[in-house]
C-alpha cells in the first residue's frame, strides 16, 4: 500500500476535504494515536471484530454517566441490561420478561413478571403473577409455591404433592396429603384411604391406618377394628422410669412397670 503523508497542525479540523486530499479513511491504517487520550465524541464507534478487550492494573469500569440503561448483547442480540436505577435485567430485558431483578433502589415496578431483590439484609423471590415459584433440580420440578400460598415438594402436580404448609383457603380434594397450619393447630391428613406413618432410622415405628387405628410396633391389625390401640410385643425395660411409668406387652401379655420397679400384669396373653 502506498504512504500518503498529511500533517494535521494544532487547530486543524479534520474534514472529509482534508481526508480526501491524502487518500480515503479505508486506507489509513495503523494510525498512531495518544495512547493517554480518552475517546470522546457521539460518532466513535469502534469495532473490534475477535479480539478481546483487556484492562490491567486498578479498577476499571465500564460506566454510562447519563440517566440511561447499559446494554450487553452477544450473537447481535441483547442478553443483559443494567438501568439507572440499578436494576439487572438477564434473558430478555424487555419490559414484561425480564429475568432478574437484584439491587433496584425504587419501588418494584408493576411490569414485572417475576424479580429477585435484595434489601441489604433479606432476599425475596417473587412472581407477580398469579402463577406459582417453581424449584428444580436436574431439570426436574422439586419444589412448588402455589398463587394461594401453599408449599408442594416432591412430584408438585396437583394429584400427588407432598406438603402443604400455610395456605389460607380450604384445604382441596384432590391433594393425596397435607400438612396445614392454621396459627394454632397443625394437621397431618392422608385423603386417602390409607395409612399415617410415621418412621425412624428407615423402619416404620407408628402407623395410623384408615380406621384409626394406632399400631405401634405394627403394620397390620388382624381383625376389623376400629379406633383401638395395638402394640407390639416389646423388648420389656430393665430399669425403673423416672417419674413415670411404661406399658408394654411381653409375650402377648399386657403389662406395666411403674417408677419404683413394681411390674403389674394388667392382662394376660
Amino acid at each position: 500500500m502506498a504512504t500518503y503523508g498529511y500533517t494535521f497542525n494544532s487547530g486543524d479540523g479534520v474534514t472529509p476535504t482534508r481526508i480526501n486530499a491524502a487518500r480515503t479513511v479505508s486506507e489509513i491504517v495503523n494510525a498512531d494515536i495518544n495512547a493517554s487520550a480518552q475517546i470522546a465524541g457521539t460518532k466513535i464507534a469502534p469495532a473490534f471484530g475477535a479480539q478481546d478487550i483487556t484492562v490491567s492494573g486498578a479498577n476499571r469500569s465500564i460506566t454510562n454517566t447519563g440517566n440511561f440503561a447499559l446494554s450487553f448483547g452477544t450473537n447481535n442480540t441483547e442478553r443483559l441490561r443494567l438501568f439507572a436505577n440499578g436494576d439487572a435485567r438477564i434473558g430478555t430485558p424487555s419490559v414484561s420478561s425480564f429475568l432478574l431483578n437484584l439491587g433496584g433502589t425504587g419501588a418494584v415496578e408493576s411490569f414485572r413478571s417475576a424479580y429477585i431483590v435484595g434489601n441489604g439484609t433479606n432476599v425475596e423471590f417473587n412472581n407477580q403473577q398469579n402463577g406459582a415459584l417453581q424449584f428444580s433440580t436436574n431439570n426436574t420440578e422439586r419444589l412448588r409455591i402455589d398463587a394461594n400460598g401453599d408449599a408442594r415438594i416432591g412430584t408438585p402436580s396437583v394429584s400427588s404433592f407432598l406438603l402443604n404448609l400455610g395456605g389460607t383457603g380450604a384445604v382441596e380434594s384432590f391433594r393425596s396429603a397435607y400438612i396445614v397450619g392454621n396459627g394454632t393447630n397443625v394437621e397431618f391428613n392422608n385423603q386417602q384411604n390409607g395409612a399415617l406413618q410415621f418412621s425412624t432410622s428407615n423402619t416404620e415405628r407408628l402407623r395410623i391406618d384408615a380406621s384409626g387405628n394406632v399400631l405401634i410396633g405394627m403394620t397390620s391389625v388382624a381383625t376389623s377394628s376400629a379406633k383401638t390401640l395395638h402394640l407390639a410385643n416389646a423388648i420389656a425395660p430393665t430399669a425403673n422410669p423416672s417419674g413415670g411409668g411404661v406399658l408394654y406387652v411381653e409375650s402377648g401379655a399386657l403389662k406395666y412397670r411403674g417408677s419404683s420397679g413394681a411390674v403389674t400384669t394388667i392382662a394376660n396373653a
